[in-house]
């Protein structure tokens, strides 16, 4: 492979810098043409050799990033990873709570759907509700008779009505230590 690379090179020496009719004449001081014509073309090869390096070498790092622009990207890179974790578990978090946000929610509503249908059935069947219109004449009677009262006095008028089953119009009612009857409206 070396022999190769050895004869391509010399083939392109000889065929763009060794010119055979440049050499051929002789000089009138005698100088060693020989071996200056040696020297430039191992001069010219060397050069030639090492334009090829420098292209190989310009050609391989022309798409290389500098190592500190590599580093700094790889920092940043590192600190988005970092962050895009946080935020990850972050989420995973909130996914988790809003989960038992919503289970308790469902608790809830289910607890208070029991308890309003525990309120309804005691209200239905337990309390007995009785028929205002019935009575309608007796609470307006009533709230005449409290208007201005004490409620000592109100419980005194409340026995007395029921201990002597009153079916007249007229309601007794003690005032200042007299017995009253007052005419039922």
């Amino acid at each position: 492979m070396k022999e190769t690379t050895s004869n391509n090179e010399e083939n392109l020496l000889s065929k763009y810098f060794y010119d055979e009719e440049l050499y051929n004449s002789t000089n009138e001081d005698e100088i060693d043409i020989i071996t200056l014509r040696y020297t430039l073309f191992e001069c010219r090869k060397q050069l030639l050799i090492a334009i090829k390096t420098l292209l190989n070498t310009e050609f391989a790092y022309g798409k290389v990033e500098l190592r500190e622009d590599y580093d700094k990207l790889q920092i940043e890179c590192d600190i988005l990873k970092t962050e895009n974790n946080v935020l990850k578990n972050n989420f995973e978090d909130l996914i988790d709570n809003c989960k038992i946000l919503i289970r308790q929610t469902t608790d809830i509503l289910v607890e208070r759907n029991d308890y309003y249908s525990e309120w309804q059935y005691a209200k239905n069947i337990l309390t007995p509700r009785p028929d205002w219109d019935k009575c309608s004449h007796i609470v307006t009677y009533w709230q005449n008779l409290s208007i201005g009262k004490t409620s000592e006095q109100l419980v005194d008028v409340l026995i007395n009505e029921i201990t002597q089953e009153n079916t007249e119009e007229y309601l007794p009612m003690i005032i200042n230590n007299k017995n009253v009857f007052i005419k039922v409206l």
